[in-house]
């Protein structure tokens, strides 16, 4: 609400959330000034309102109770479950999507001292999951340099793996594991009865 506020036409405005020296700030309140900070950008919003709405939880959109237990499942888990919900309520058929396991011996993770906002870094996991080509993973890894800089060889390798996931998915291969320095990789059951 502040933010919407206190800014007009041309004129540039600033916000100052201030609390008292001695008092401690809850969790959520921690969680919130968090949030503020991290989404700074012009037109940033509506990811706070989203944040905002995992925090608080979002009702149980079927039945009477007003809060929910989003911040256990997440948004993005949350609104997917119930709208498969919804489909099966109504007689459908809910599509699931192909997926591919791959273990790799690589370490393949982003270091808390490359990103150190866990927020943030749970952010970019859920984007480096969302790959689907070589673009997106240049996108990201463009963006990561711009926000962090030099991207280091752990979130390389978890790119890497994600580009290598999606390739998989569409070559209907749903499981590649390394064992010592042999690759196996076992595809998905075919329509037409091959394996």
């Amino acid at each position: 609400q502040l933010r919407g506020r206190v800014g007009r036409s041309s004129r540039r405005a600033y916000t100052y959330f201030t609390y008292p020296k001695n008092r401690a700030l809850s969790e959520i309140a921690q969680k919130r000034l968090e949030a503020i900070r991290e989404y700074a950008e012009f037109g940033a919003g509506f990811k706070i309102a989203m944040r905002d709405l995992e925090l608080r939880g979002a009702g149980d959109i079927l039945g009477a109770q007003q809060h929910g237990h989003l911040d256990a499942v997440g948004y993005e888990l949350y609104i997917k479950l119930l709208n498969e919900a919804v489909i099966e309520e109504k007689g459908g058929h809910v599509e699931v999507k192909p997926e591919c396991t791959v273990t790799l011996d690589f370490n393949a993770y982003i270091p808390e001292n490359y990103i150190s906002y866990p927020a943030q870094r749970m952010s970019i996991y859920k984007r480096i999951a969302m790959i689907e080509n070589r673009d997106d993973m240049n996108d990201i890894g463009d963006e990561m340099t711009d926000r962090y800089g030099d991207i280091p060889p752990s979130v390389d390798n978890l790119l890497a793996i994600a580009l290598l996931r999606a390739n998989a998915i569409k070559c209907g291969i749903n499981l590649i594991k390394q064992n010592g320095s042999e690759i196996q990789i076992y595809l998905s059951k075919f329509d037409f009865g091959r394996k």
